[in-house]
């Protein structure tokens, strides 16, 4: 089976040291036929970090290295759009800088017109309520669906992303399952317009010990007829490179799905399972 971590981050994006060859080897070792290197475009901050010249910079870098290595592995040029409805400016000029083979639409920061607004990775989760985190949750799926509409993008990253924090580093044990209906329009809305969802394996090993999106939405996703997935470790260091994959493959399998997909010129690829 050949696998192809679609979601990966090298120096290139503010927050990972990691050198690009260094992830090339990593994901090498681990078998990988080919990776993505698709560094973040947080619209919001884009004049500061991530910023143009970055993202043209590591798809020049990756263009090079899928030279050198000659087949061996293939290197992607992607990127990751974040809140691009909140700056769509910016948006605009991140995507069209290159000729990318995979674009991610993410929401790491959530606006809420009605409470608490900010990154989750930046938020003291401890100090909320259970009716705020309530609203939190809520306005991150309204976030969501936003993004998916106002974001011309080939994959949705980590649908589950904030529980990583909410629940993970915090212990405050939400679950979605109130919030169905909106994750349900998710799901319906990405089948219908062709958008891959992502299996995010970044929080398998972590304290929220589970994948991006759950069994429980993976299946609902397939209940619905989806088909179109992507595998992503979302990896920022090269030691987790391709983290989890097995593990999400053995779970894909036995949900009863047989293929997943990689990105080419903003084409999906599929590869047996």
């Amino acid at each position: 089976m050949k696998l192809y971590d679609m979601h990966t981050h090298t120096a290139f994006s503010h927050d990972s040291v990691c050198p690009m060859e260094e992830m090339a080897e990593a994901q090498l070792a681990k078998g990988v036929s080919g990776f993505a290197a698709t560094e973040h475009c947080d619209c919001l901050t884009f004049s500061r970090c991530d910023n143009g010249n970055a993202l043209l910079a590591s798809c020049l870098a990756a263009e090079q290295l899928d030279k050198e290595y000659g087949g061996a592995i293939r290197i992607f040029r992607g990127i990751e759009i974040g809140e691009g409805f909140l700056a769509p400016e910016n948006m605009r000029h991140a995507l069209s800088l290159y000729d990318y083979d995979i674009v991610i639409g993410s929401v790491h920061y959530v606006h809420n017109p009605n409470g608490y607004s900010g990154y989750c990775a930046d938020t003291d989760f401890s100090v909320f309520s259970h009716e705020e985190l309530m609203q939190f949750l809520d306005a991150y799926l309204n976030n969501f669906m936003l993004m998916l509409k106002n974001t011309p993008c080939d994959v949705m990253a980590h649908l589950t992303y904030a529980l990583r924090y909410i629940n993970g580093k915090y212990g405050r044990n939400m679950d979605l399952c109130v919030f169905s209906d909106k994750i349900d329009d998710i799901l319906r809305y990405i089948i219908d317009h062709g958008i891959a969802l992502e299996v995010n394996t970044s929080g398998i090993d972590t304290a929220y010990g589970d994948f991006f999106p759950d069994e429980r939405i993976l299946r609902r996703y397939q209940d619905f007829g989806g088909t179109l997935l992507t595998l992503g470790s979302d990896a920022h260091t090269a030691e987790r490179a391709a983290v989890g994959f097995r593990r999400a493959c053995a779970l894909l399998k036995q949900i009863g799905f047989t293929q997943y997909y990689y990105f080419e010129k903003r084409r999906a690829i599929s590869c047996d399972l």
